[in-house]
């Protein structure tokens, strides 16, 4: 029996090589070391010569569930008509069996997706050998962040490690030692031999921690002696996180808001912040600082604050709506109509003039009137008028039916006459009509302006004032 399995092995050792037909490349595996114990590592020189017209890219798998496969280095990059050595180990798993054996290994092409199957042989040897001397042989798989390479400092940072004894060498203590620029930990486990376990490990950054690319080493010590080691690549990212802050203060007609912007993260970052006001609040709206202004299609102004922050730094934004000047403006308006009420005079007046006389020579006699008008909802008492005539004219006596008669008329010859006439009091709303007629003493051509006519009344309060009607003018045109 055992000359029959050397016989297989001799034989799947001679007919170890590798296929090539037509292929875009060749492939061969040089044993370095095949004959192993199940807690040693099968070793080859994988020669790949590519023979295609551009640079292509290899893996190598085998679908063998008692093997586990690492190369080096972990990108095979050939160049068109070049080669490349890649070391190859081929790791015995759980399931692994002493004696002769055949692993199928693939090396495929990602780009035209071409394989190449190498049987290769290995010879497993027996632990039943007597007076072994067993060397520490741990495999170690470690699983960083999920296979992540891309870590956030904001979150916790789960490591798990796996460890199997492929021999029967009791280790008493084993340092399980992790470290980086970034990281660090280690332990201190017994560890028997054919076993296996899983060691969780958590770390904590500052979520400040600035982008940068690590490594984790992680590696198993028996007597300060390296029995196996792992190095894990990871980049911590970088990230941005605008936070803001508003503090708004009301006042009357006023509002104020206090807008801080902080970078939360650990990178700088830019933005542009916006605020969208309708055009008439923008008339009434300042910025610290000073802002640029848009004028969108739908009569809205768009503020924009180009925001750029290192991490922790922070930018303060005042937004002051100032309705005030509107109110101001009110007021001033609402006291200027309450003074204008308060100070206009309740009786108005208006003087004028009518031709009832003339001849080609000019104007010979007018008719004089005078309107007079309570406009308000009080009484006015002690009323008195008195209009001027210039000396050219002379008033006309007359009986004053329907209209007031003059209570005095003083005549002056430079000055001219002056006619006087008292009312009593005037009603609410109610208006008089004054009239009188004056004779030219010559003819009058182009025109004549009379004096405005001056009445005095009491006030409400009892104080005397006085007010004057419009000048009366009368232009003749001429033809």
């Amino acid at each position: 029996m055992k000359k029959q399995n050397l016989i297989i092995f001799i034989l799947a050792f001679v007919l170890t090589a590798s296929f090539a037909g037509a292929m875009s490349f060749n492939v061969n595996y040089i044993p370095v070391k095949n004959q192993v114990y199940l807690d040693e590592n099968a070793e080859y020189i994988v020669e790949i010569t590519n023979n295609g017209n551009f640079d292509e890219r290899y893996i190598i798998y085998t679908n063998d569930l008692r093997w586990h496969i690492d190369y080096e280095p972990s990108v095979i990059r050939v160049p068109k008509g070049g080669s490349m050595n890649v070391s190859l180990e081929l790791l015995p798993s759980a399931w692994a069996s002493t004696g002769p054996q055949i692993v199928s290994l693939t090396t495929e092409s990602t780009r035209t997706e071409e394989s190449i199957i190498t049987e290769s042989s290995i010879y497993v040897k027996d632990w039943s050998v007597k007076d072994r001397q067993y060397a520490p042989s741990i495999e170690l798989r470690v699983t960083l962040d999920n296979d992540n390479d891309k870590i956030d400092p904001r979150k916790s940072i789960p490591v798990e490690v796996y460890l199997r004894n492929r021999n029967r060498l009791n280790i008493p203590e084993l340092t399980i030692k992790l470290y980086s620029n970034l990281l660090y930990d280690e332990i201190v486990i017994p560890f028997e031999g054919l076993g296996e376990l899983t060691e969780m490990f958590s770390f904590e950054l500052d979520p400040l921690t600035v982008p940068q690319t690590d490594s984790l080493t992680i590696v198993l010590l028996m007597e300060n002696q390296t029995v196996n080691e792992v190095k894990k690549n990871f980049k911590i990212i970088g990230y941005s996180d605008f936070v803001e802050e508003k503090d708004t203060k009301s006042e009357l007609f006023k509002k104020t808001e206090d807008i801080t912007i902080t970078n939360k993260g650990n990178f700088e970052k830019s933005e542009i912040k916006r605020m969208e006001i309708t055009f008439f609040k923008s008339l009434f709206t300042k910025t610290t600082p000073k802002s640029e202004k848009k004028y969108e299609k739908n009569r809205m102004v768009v503020y924009e604050w180009n925001v750029n922050l290192a991490p922790q730094e922070e930018k303060s934004i005042k937004i002051v709506k100032n309705y005030r000047s509107i109110i101001y403006v009110l007021m001033i308006v609402i006291l200027l109509v309450v003074f204008y009420y308060m100070s206009r005079s309740p009786i108005i007046t208006k003087k004028e003039i009518l031709v009832i006389g003339s001849t080609r020579q000019g104007i010979s006699e007018m008719k004089i009137i005078i309107y007079l008008k309570n406009r308000t909802s009080d009484i006015v008492n002690n009323i008195y008028i008195s209009d001027k005539i210039p000396s050219l004219g002379e008033l006309v006596k007359e009986s004053y039916l329907g209209t007031l008669e003059p209570s005095k008329i003083l005549i002056h010859d430079k000055k001219g006459t002056i006619a006087k006439w008292e009312i009593k009091s005037l009603e609410p709303f109610e208006e008089r009509v004054i009239t009188y007629k004056i004779k030219s003493k010559l003819n009058i051509i182009g025109g004549v302006t009379l004096p405005a006519a001056r009445i005095k009344f009491d006030t409400k309060k009892g104080n005397e004032r006085v007010v004057f009607s419009n000048k009366s003018e009368l232009r003749l045109q001429q033809g």
